[in-house]
C-alpha cells in the first residue's frame, strides 16, 4: 500500500527493497536446510518470483498513470465545455 506523500518512485522502491529482504530470508533458510549455497534451480525460481513481482508493481504504476492522465483529459474536456458557453 502506498504510504502518504510517497512518489511513485519511493512507493516502487520500497516494495522492491521488501522483496530482497522476503528473499533473503528464503535463502537463509534454503541454506540452514541444505548446509550451504543455493542451488541454481533455487536461484532461478527465486528469480522469476522476482521479475513476476517487479511486473505486477509495474503494472499498478502504469495504471495509477492512465487514470491520472484519464482524469486530467476529463477536466480539460468539462473546462472547454465551460470555456465554450462563455464565449458564446
Amino acid at each position: 500500500m502506498k504510504k502518504e506523500k510517497e512518489t511513485d518512485t519511493e512507493f516502487l522502491a520500497r516494495l522492491i527493497a521488501e522483496g530482497f529482504a522476503r528473499n533473503d530470508e528464503r535463502f537463509e533458510s534454503i541454506e540452514n536446510q541444505i548446509g550451504g549455497l543455493a542451488t541454481k534451480e533455487e536461484l532461478k525460481e527465486v528469480e522469476e518470483k522476482v521479475i513476476s513481482r517487479c511486473d505486477r508493481i509495474e503494472n499498478i504504476l502504469y495504471r495509477g498513470h492512465d487514470n491520472r492522465v484519464e482524469n486530467i483529459e476529463d477536466k480539460i474536456a468539462q473546462i472547454q465545455v465551460i470555456l465554450g458557453k462563455k464565449l458564446v
